[in-house]
């Protein structure tokens, strides 16, 4: 936001260091130095990670969200199971936080050949021009994209690695901070903070945004209308 780190994840950290003797600084950093501060192990805390080698020199803190990832292809692919995978050419589409990290499991396990992509919607065009095998990508941004596509050539394939934890951090040497940390998750979780900022930044239920919407457009027509009227009443 104007330069400066906000969302969930930021603003979820910043609440739960409250009233602890825990000083930070967030940086904006591109990704060659965010990977660079991993493997050296130069940062004391990572706020938002998931487990891979990147991440060998920290200990998990505790998760503060749980990410559902799923495989999509071609109708006509032959991929139906995990060892379909092995030495495919797969698009791991997302943030960089969990793309590359992801990238890195999926190339162990299915030996693979996996390149990263930012915007999901570019992997799925890419996927239909047959530039990819797969795509892996979070389950709803998936399917709202299928959804807003209406793409019949794409499915979905019902092998997904389960949940993700995606959490916090901190690196190996600092017992203390890293109870510090777990100590804060507990609190937000059990007194309703966690709830609060997640509701802030993710819509718990599509259909309610739609309401005010509706409302604007029945007082917007109305008062259009009693305007049109006052003006036909003083012209004549």
């Amino acid at each position: 936001n104007e330069g400066k780190p906000s969302g969930f994840t930021v603003e979820l950290f910043m609440n739960l260091i409250k009233n602890m003797d825990i000083r930070c600084d967030i940086l904006l950093l591109p990704q060659e130095r965010v990977a660079e501060i991993l493997c050296k192990g130069e940062a004391e805390i990572i706020i938002g990670g998931v487990e891979s080698g990147v991440n060998r020199k920290y200990l998990y803190a505790g998760t503060t969200q749980e990410l559902l990832f799923t495989f999509t292809a071609s109708k006509d692919s032959d991929i139906s199971e995990f060892k379909d995978l092995a030495g495919r050419r797969i698009a791991v589409a997302g943030n960089e936080n969990l793309s590359v990290p992801l990238s890195d499991i999926i190339r162990k396990l299915y030996n693979a050949e996996v390149f990263c992509l930012n915007n999901p919607e570019t992997a799925i065009l890419l996927l239909d021009s047959k530039g990819c095998d797969a795509v892996f990508m979070q389950n709803y941004r998936l399917k709202d994209i299928l959804l807003k596509l209406n793409n019949e050539s794409i499915k979905e394939l019902y092998i997904n690695p389960g949940v993700i934890s995606y959490g916090i951090y901190v690196r190996d040497g600092y017992p203390e901070l890293l109870n510090k940390i777990r100590t804060g998750l507990n609190r937000i979780h059990n007194d309703g903070t966690y709830k609060k900022i997640y509701s802030k930044w993710f819509s718990q239920d599509k259909s309610s945004e739609k309401v005010p919407d509706k409302e604007f457009v029945i007082i917007w027509f109305f008062v259009s209308a009693s305007v049109f009227i006052f003006f036909i009443y003083i012209n004549t």
